[in-house]
């Protein structure tokens, strides 16, 4: 029912990437062409870089005993640098924090844009990403790739965005994680928060409003006998509100291309293959996703609302591979409200669509459990178009317990599934012919 996005992770002890930054509904492999990920030299991180496109020019390559990236030096034995794009290897410590922003009290200035490779042998692994975007919004990015035996890989990323100035409005957050070990764990959490608000008021003319967000957050984890845990929160709110004028229109999230929010996992898997090599660790996942839309116009003789996009939305995807026990625990969670005062009879057009789809995958224990929870609720006037649906497509060598709801003026759909494969949805759209609520079960 679901199109996955692709993933390219080859050979033993290669750092695997997941591409999340592509335009498009689903996002395409950036392939890693060579058989293995050498990072002996600099000419050979050099060649590495390029492989991702990423220039090599602007990054700080250190291979000192104690590697340190960030703003405060421990001492005299480190190698350190403040640059926040960064290669460390053959360390014995490897240490990355990077921070960047742009908003009032930040420690850095934009582009939000940090870059870490970490290659150790038997020792931690330690990458942070701390960035922060206010008035003017920009792109925030945090890339973190890293390679272990039995030490373990650890990243954190942290993405903050709080826009309330302009007409319109547009912030984009993008993280990559990918961990690669032999005997060591992987550990992943990403939080990424996207605030847009903007108020209006005029006496004539007319008041136009626009605010468009994108999340976008991919982990990909192997380790051939530890553990991967991994966790990503998402949560995207944008606020309107105008008052006057001889016309409102307001719109969120309307533009088409991708998805709003994007949370893919994987872990020891590869959707492009079947299998991908041996693993007996445990996999963790858990993936959080918020969209809270809200938009209010009022005293104007014409308002237009437009809230979503057909082909938007919120996409998610835990795919988990290991003779070991995987769990995952999925959340989507979405509301639009529109809401209108003194407009007159005729002045009134609202629309509203709201799209979430989940694509999970689960093998080879079958103590595995997969857990998914779709909630989307649509609240605007009794003439309003409204379009929603929930899909989840489970499939699990353990258990997959599914539950959605969906509810707008068509009225109230609930479903649920409960076995080693759910393939279900609920719609819910008004007016017309092909009006009112229905569930979908296939197998």
């Amino acid at each position: 029912m679901l199109k996955k996005p692709g993933v390219s992770l080859l050979g033993a002890l290669v750092l695997a990437m997941v591409l999340i930054g592509a335009a498009g509904a689903v996002n395409q492999p950036r392939p890693i062409t060579a058989p293995g990920i050498d990072l002996s030299n600099r000419a050979a991180v050099v060649k590495y870089l390029n492989s991702l496109g990423i220039d090599s020019k602007h990054v700080v390559i250190q291979s000192g005993a104690r590697n340190y990236a960030g703003p405060s030096c421990p001492g005299l034995r480190w190698t350190c640098t403040t640059a926040r794009q960064v290669v460390q290897i053959h360390g014995t410590n490897n240490q990355f924090e990077c921070t960047a922003s742009n908003a009032p009290g930040g420690s850095a200035t934009a582009p939000n844009d940090c870059l870490i490779v970490q290659s150790s042998a038997s020792t931690d692994n330690n990458a942070t990403c701390t960035e922060k975007v206010g008035d003017p919004s920009g792109p925030q990015s945090c890339r973190i790739y890293q390679l272990n035996t039995s030490g373990a890989n650890n990243a954190t990323v942290r993405q903050q965005v709080a826009v309330g100035f302009g007409s319109i409005q547009y912030a984009e957050q993008s993280t990559e994680i990918s961990q690669w070990n032999a005997t060591g764990s992987n550990n992943a959490q990403v939080n990424q928060d996207l605030k847009e608000s903007q108020s209006a008021t005029v006496t004539t003319g007319a008041i136009t409003q626009q605010q468009d967000g994108r999340q976008r957050a991919g982990v990909t984890q192997h380790s051939d006998s530890g553990n991967n845990m991994a966790q990503v929160n998402q949560s995207l709110q944008l606020k309107l509100s105008a008052t006057g004028g001889s016309s409102i229109t307001q719109s969120q999230d309307t533009l088409s291309g991708d998805y709003n929010q994007s949370g893919i996992i994987y872990q020891n898997a590869d959707p492009n293959s079947v299998n991908f090599g041996p693993s007996s660790g445990t996999n963790t996942a858990t993936l959080f996703q918020l969209n809270d839309l809200n938009a209010i116009g009022s005293k104007t003789p014409s308002l237009n609302q437009t809230q979503g996009n057909f082909n938007n939305g919120l996409f998610g995807d835990i795919d988990q591979l290991s003779t070991g026990i995987s769990t995952s625990s999925t959340n989507q969670s979405e509301h639009q409200t529109l809401g209108a005062s003194q407009i007159p009879a005729g002045g009134l057009s609202q629309t509203q669509y709201g799209p979430m789809l989940y694509d999970p995958e689960q093998g080879t224990n079958p103590g595995d459990t997969q857990n998914v929870s779709q909630s989307s609720d649509q609240n605007a006037g009794s003439g309003a178009f409204q379009s929603d649906r929930a899909e989840a497509s489970c499939e699990s060598s353990g258990t997959c317990n599914v539950h959605q709801v969906v509810t707008n003026n068509a009225g109230r759909g609930t479903n649920s599934c409960t076995d080693s494969f759910c393939d279900i949805g609920v719609t819910a759209t008004t007016g017309g012919e092909g009006g009112g609520v229905f569930l979908q079960r296939r197998r």
